[in-house]
């Protein structure tokens, strides 16, 4: 396959725009998640934040389930030109909406356009390395993430409290210039896009809006803008159950469906995504709340706070250059490190909870979320890998897809349950985080048990790609 790109493109060239692209998304999504209460207070309607936020996370998960099928029938290279083009104009857009209407329209079309665009990278990097070179750039991807995730909190948060609002979503718009050109000179799809001529879903696609629309909203308004007994509540998670049932009945039944049952029979994709959703709790944890204990519960400024992703961000950048080559050489350690990272993130989180109370804690956290990087690039170079390693070039795009469904579904309820627990504890999050980290242990245990139980698909050259559906 590289072969193939060698000589319609170049695939080192567009293995660097992807991971351009893929921090211009992350300083879109960070830069909003810093200035949304700055918006909210602006228009005088803090009262709505939760909408917002419900809205944005709404329009996410439903386009991660279509993107896939989306991006097979039109192309990568033109979904991934009309999402970044969408993902710009529409920030720009709500920069300079000037009422919150507007603005709550634009933000739900900026996460339908940015959430086909966040899952570009990754199928360009599929398509521009090997199999035996992808868990290395893998890992390099994540520390490209990282990047962004460390950097579009500050930046953000500097350039809204300097300048204001309007000019956080301008900022990055250069650097999507840059990735983009760069994109269409050098990336080239592989061959394979047969396909593309076939009819959309829409049946399936329908049920996917349906059912994980009225989930997503369920999981954020549940106990928060909606009592546990409102009938609406209730009303929305009948909903999911029969959309889901006719959602699994119609993919059993049609091969091309938007997320086709079949890719699951691919014993590698169906292991990584039952594995994937029960590491995300310990992602949401230490990437959200730990923050919020950091401001809320120790009284440190914003830009404090931001100090503590740096040791993360380290460390996955020391993993990623000191295993990154001794990995692709030693396939037989990716299932070692499929276990030493579950293991490595389940002892991290027991020390958290029971040091959470601690005086010492502070100091300590620098040293976990250090610990908790290293767990995270372990993920990256084998897990996340594993689920596109024997998809063969026209299950990608939907294989792709549907692991992004999960991802986001798994961080909704996530956070669903953190917020739970926040709200059981009187909003005290230094008194509710070490149970947070308790109950993380649970979707750790499972992943450990799981990962142990199928250690034979992990690491194996021997394992040849399914011939081309």
């Amino acid at each position: 396959m590289t072969a193939v790109l060698q000589k319609r493109g170049d695939p080192k060239r567009a293995l660097a725009a992807a991971y351009l692209l893929r921090i211009y998304i992350t300083l879109d999504i960070m830069g909003y998640s810093v200035s949304l209460p700055v918006i909210a207070a602006g228009f005088d309607a803090l009262e709505w934040y939760a909408v917002i936020l419900v809205a944005g996370a709404t329009a996410t998960t439903i386009v991660s389930a279509l993107s896939g099928r989306l991006t097979l029938l039109a192309g990568r290279r033109r979904a991934m030109l009309v999402s970044v083009l969408g993902t710009a104009g529409c920030s720009v857009f709500c920069a300079f909406s000037g009422s919150l209407p507007l603005f709550l329209a634009g933000y739900f079309c900026k996460n339908l356009f940015a959430g086909v665009a966040t899952t570009m990278p990754v199928g360009i990097l599929a398509d521009s390395t090997s199999r035996e070179e992808r868990p290395r750039y893998m890992s390099l991807y994540s520390v490209m993430n990282n990047m962004g995730n460390l950097l579009g909190p500050l930046l953000g948060g500097l350039v809204t409290d300097r300048f204001g609002f309007w000019l956080t979503p301008l900022y990055p718009l250069p650097l999507a210039a840059w990735a983009v050109a760069m994109l269409l000179r050098y990336y080239r799809q592989p061959a394979g896009e047969a396909v593309r001529h076939e009819a959309f879903d829409f049946s399936g696609g329908a049920m996917l809006i349906g059912g994980v629309g009225s989930l997503v909203v369920f999981l954020n308004l549940g106990g928060q803008r909606l009592s546990w007994r409102s009938p609406v509540l209730w009303g929305l998670a009948l909903l999911f159950l029969l959309c889901l049932g006719l959602f699994l009945r119609h993919g059993r039944r049609q091969e091309n469906a938007v997320i086709p049952l079949s890719l699951f029979r691919v014993r590698s994709f169906a292991v990584a995504n039952l594995l994937i959703p029960l590491i995300i709790p310990q992602m949401t944890l230490s990437n959200n709340f730990a923050l919020l204990l950091v401001q809320v519960g120790m009284g440190r400024s914003a830009a404090s706070s931001a100090t503590y992703a740096i040791p993360k961000t380290l460390a996955i950048i020391l993993a990623s250059l000191l295993l990154g080559k001794w990995i692709i050489r030693h396939p037989i350690w990716q299932k070692r490190f499929v276990l030493i990272s579950g293991g490595l993130i389940g002892g991290v989180e027991l020390l958290m909870g029971l040091t959470g109370s601690w005086e010492a804690f502070p100091a300590l956290l620098y040293g976990f979320t250090f610990l908790l990087g290293l767990g995270e690039a372990l993920y990256y170079m084998t897990l996340y890998a594993l689920y596109q390693r024997d998809l063969s070039p026209a299950q990608m795009p939907t294989g792709i897809s549907a692991q992004f469904l999960l991802a986001s579904l798994s961080t909704s309820l996530c956070s669903s349950i953190y917020g739970v627990l926040l709200t059981a504890w009187g909003g005290d999050i230094m008194a509710a985080y070490p149970v947070m980290c308790y109950v993380t242990l649970i979707p750790t245990t499972l992943y450990l048990v799981i990962a142990a139980s199928c250690r034979s698909v992990f690491g194996g050259r021997e394992h040849e790609p399914p011939p081309a559906s």
